[in-house]
């Protein structure tokens, strides 16, 4: 008897048995295979089997009976299946799997007793015909037990999965109801209550209560907490390197008294066997032992709780230096480049924090694609590093557009040479033409002068620009040394020296304001910056601050003599899915000199990132032409709160305020401008871009009532 499996093609052979097969058997009990004709592929149409021979053919999919539920929906369920059929033909197995997938589907919507039946007709399509029943919606949950978890948070949990596959929001009062989905729910619950130390839980689905007459599941879920379990006393070893003694002050605050989970111990672990490998313990192992759960005083709500003592034991094994690195993959840079970026860890306790910071500032130059490293310990108790490169493309060459308030369309090009003479230095060329004008740029930077960690910029540009009111031509020169240090590289010293010709060549701006039309200035000074940020592109958390002063005199070559001073800090929190942003930022020029400042040396305000109720530059004091002049000092405060929307899109209410004025010695938070207004921002990959809308809260004479600004970036 042979029977013939549809699902895969192939022949079942049972029973089986000839005069040959009975030569070769063994014991009597087994047959030899037979080569069985394939029989005739069978089809169903109009529910009749009929014998049909040959391939299966390419056929449709259709469906019917869709009331709720959208075609195009319907379809995303059963992409696969459809496509199988539309390419590979028409059979029963695919027609059942359609019809399978399609009802699952339609079931995760709340349709829990949704049908989908098949057929394939004589046109050779598979027919889906579709009997929704009626929704159900999650109901009311009744919890029993929980003391520590809320309700609120309870019915979150039972119906995420369900609101995440769907796109609906936390909070949104019909959510279908999917059994699995309750389920991973319930699971969920435990898992969040072993995070806060109930190692002990039981969450239990006991009951659903199906309510037609309301379309919904009313659910009764018991909870049996039991002890919360919080980390007792830490026992930890002599620290075996000044590394590891500088971890330990931070360790009991951060685990003492917190949720016991077998997560903490992996953790604290691995806190301690990291700084004891960064000492150069190349071999630490670090385990933690904990002790059997003790009673220990009720909390502050009066509950009882237990306490897990902790002890670290550790294996800190023997100490490694470094010895140097053997470098493969390189042909564009000169040979000893790469070595030379290590030779300052040579003979160092072997650390691979360090090493990765070293990785970290060679990836920053942009010739390299990724680097791929592996200490190879030495019986001399040292190390060598092997260091397997891949090389990028060391030229490039790239347009680029763009749109801002005040300079309109934006055209550039841009030339990089990221291993410029083969040393890993770099070399960069642009060409801007903007609404207000055009302008080029040329900078050289060596990241290590003489092979130390300070960074060597050189730097030239010209330019012309048509302001509100004149028209300047700038040609000028930069030279800045820099370098990183501290924790994580966050602190940064920044010294410079600009010397610069300026030359007005048209204005409309009455001529008393201008100061000098023909001049140079050269100034010299030095900035420090302090930078937390999470991400330097869209940020969420952390604090930026930086400080600078520099002054211009005629030692060093200048027209005009003035001393400058300026000040930021932006601070960024999040709040649960939404960010706070809090800015605030001052400047002062005092001219110690008789000359009167120029006018393209003074500070402006107005704009995308400062006030935004007013245009770009149209804060502060203005001529009779109504033309901005610009002033000697100036504040602006910013606070912006970004809430997630839908999917990319945020909206961020804010409010700016800030003050110019004329004179320094005038200093003051008098004559402040208000504005409040809301932001809208897509959050892209390679940053937020945003339409703004600030309205002027106390609107002066002939002031704008509000001002729309769009801009790339975040807005301080």
């Amino acid at each position: 008897m042979a029977c013939y499996c549809y699902c895969c093609g192939g022949v079942l052979v049972a029973g089986v048995t000839s005069a040959g097969a009975e030569e070769g058997a063994v014991g009597g009990g087994v047959t030899a295979p037979q080569e069985i004709p394939k029989p005739a592929r069978m089809e169903i149409v109009d529910r009749e089997l009929i014998p049909s021979v040959g391939a299966a053919r390419p056929g449709k999919v259709l469906i019917e009976g869709l009331r709720e539920i959208s075609e195009e929906d319907a379809r995303a369920m059963i992409t696969f299946q459809v496509r199988n059929i539309e390419e590979s033909g028409v059979t029963m197995a695919r027609a059942d799997d359609a019809a399978f997938f399609l009802e699952e589907g339609i079931r995760d919507f709340g349709y829990r007793e949704a049908k989908v039946e098949w057929e394939i007709t004589s046109a050779n399509d598979v027919l889906l015909t579709v009997q929704e029943a009626k929704e159900v919606y999650v109901g009311e949950i009744v919890v029993r037990g929980n003391e520590h978890l809320s309700a609120g948070a309870i019915r979150e949990l039972i119906t995420q999965a369900t609101r995440k596959r769907l796109g609906y929001s936390i909070g949104a009062k019909d959510i279908p109801f999917v059994e699995d989905d309750v389920r991973a729910g319930v699971e969920a619950i435990r898992h969040l209550y072993v995070l806060m130390g109930y190692a002990e839980v039981e969450v239990e689905l006991v009951e659903t209560i199906h309510r037609p007459e309301t379309s919904r599941m009313d659910l009764s879920i018991t909870v049996v907490e039991g002890l919360v379990q919080l980390v007792g006393e830490i026992d930890l070893p002599a620290p075996i390197a000044p590394q590891v003694e500088a971890v330990y002050p931070s360790l009991v605050p951060e685990f003492g008294g917190k949720p016991y989970t077998a997560a903490v111990s992996a953790n604290l672990a691995n806190r301690i066997m990291s700084a004891a490998q960064d000492a150069g313990y190349f071999d630490a192992e670090v385990e933690v032992d904990a002790a059997p759960p003790r009673r220990g005083p009720p909390g502050e709500d009066g509950d009882e709780r237990l306490f897990v003592d902790l002890t670290v034991l550790p294996d800190w094994g023997e100490r490694y230096t470094f010895a140097g690195v053997e470098v493969s993959g390189l042909e564009k840079v000169r040979e000893g480049v790469v070595d030379r970026r290590f030779d300052p860890l040579i003979g160092e306790p072997y650390s691979p924090k360090a090493v990765n910071e070293r990785v970290e500032m060679l990836l920053e130059t942009g010739a390299f694609n990724g680097f791929t490293t592996e200490a190879i310990p030495q019986p001399d108790r040292t190390i060598t590093l092997k260091v397997a490169v891949e090389e990028a493309k060391r030229h490039s060459l790239a347009p680029y557009l763009g749109y801002s308030n005040y300079e309109g369309p934006i055209i550039g090009l841009e030339y990089r040479n990221s291993n410029f003479l083969r040393r890993l230095q770099t070399l960069e060329i642009e060409g801007e033409f903007t609404g207000r004008g055009l302008s080029g740029d040329i900078e050289y930077t060596n990241p290590w002068l003489f092979d130390t960690d300070w960074q060597l910029k050189l730097g030239a540009n010209a330019g012309t620009t048509d302001n509100e009111g004149y028209d300047v031509f700038n040609v000028g020169f930069r030279l800045g040394l820099r370098r990183d240090f501290g924790a994580e590289k966050r602190h940064r010293i920044t010294l410079f020296a600009i010397p610069e010709y300026g030359d007005i060549t048209d204005f409309e701006i009455e001529e008393q304001f201008l100061g000098p039309r023909d001049y140079v200035v050269s100034r010299a000074g030095v900035i420090y910056s302090y930078d937390s940020r999470d991400d330097p592109t869209n940020p969420r958390k952390g604090l930026i601050a930086d400080f600078l002063i520099s002054g211009a005199g005629s030692a060093i070559g200048s027209d005009v003599e003035f001393v400058r001073g300026t000040a930021r800090a932006v601070y960024l929190q999040p709040v649960g899915r939404s960010t706070l942003r809090l800015a605030a930022r001052a400047g002062i020029i005092d001219p110690s000199g008789d000359e009167e400042l120029p006018i393209d040396i003074r500070f402006f305000s107005g704009g995308a990132q400062s006030v935004r109720s007013f245009r770009e530059r149209d804060l502060g004091p203005k001529d009779r032409n109504n033309f901005p002049i610009g002033g000697e000092f100036v504040t602006v405060f910013n606070v912006e709160y970004e809430i997630p929307v839908a999917g990319p899109f945020s909206v961020a209410p804010f409010f700016d305020a800030g003050n110019l004025l004329s004179q320094a010695e005038d200093a003051s938070l008098d004559d402040m401008h208000y504005a409040g207004g809301l932001g809208l921002i897509l959050n892209s990959p390679i940053g937020p871009l945003r339409i703004d809308y600030g309205h002027n809260l106390n609107r002066g004479e002939n002031e704008p009532s509000g001002s729309w600004h769009i801009g790339f970036g975040v807005a301080f």
